[in-house]
């Protein structure tokens, strides 16, 4: 899966600002933004069947680090061109 998409991430309080760029790959169906904590297993904070979609407010994230990384998938949910990872810390209150 090729890097196609430009990310940028920034942190308000617990809120993460994510803005993203980049051409709409032929066959796109959807963008996933998805949040990871380390594990194997990433969070789907974000989808949009919108081609034009290029900004999202993850609120209230929990204290801890993480990186986001957005995907833009086709019908099958087969990965057509991701993102850069961006790392973010929220610390707790």
């Amino acid at each position: 899966m090729p890097l196609g998409l430009s990310l940028s991430c920034s942190l308000t309080g617990s809120d993460v600002t994510c803005d993203w760029s980049g051409p709409t790959p032929a066959g796109f169906a959807k963008f996933l933004l998805l949040r990871g904590n380390g594990g194997s297993n990433g969070r789907v904070p974000f989808q949009s069947t919108n081609p034009a979609a290029s900004h999202l407010v993850d609120t209230a994230v929990p204290a801890g680090s993480y990186t986001y990384l957005i995907i833009a998938v086709d019908a099958a949910n087969k990965p057509l061109v991701h993102s850069n990872m961006v790392p973010i810390t929220v610390t707790g209150a």
